[in-house]
């Protein structure tokens, strides 16, 4: 009997609803499992104890509030311990 793998976990933090819902379903499909959230804290509700298992944040980069999607991933980065790739980082971007 083939052992199940549980699908891995990838938080979808974007202001408009309907767009987080397409990427979930379109992460569903290519299988994985996504909780969309409007905002970090939003996930983190959401999560709850599961937050330990996330295994990637996609986020948007115009959040409400004044936050960026760079500003989550590094408080989440920050929070977790876990070192950002130094390519992720904006001054590592040809255009930024």
């Amino acid at each position: 009997m083939p052992t199940s793998h549980p699908r891995p976990l990838i938080v979808v933090i974007e202001n408009d609803g309907q767009l987080a819902d397409a990427i979930g379903f379109l992460l569903h499909d290519w299988g994985f499992t996504a909780v969309p959230a409007k905002s970090a804290a939003a996930a983190a509700r959401v999560l709850g104890p599961r937050i330990k298992d996330v295994s990637a944040v996609i986020a948007d980069y115009h959040l409400d509030d004044g936050f960026t999607g760079i500003n989550v991933t590094r408080k989440n980065a920050r929070t977790r311990r876990v070192q950002i790739p130094d390519e992720c980082e904006p001054k590592a971007w040809p255009w930024g």
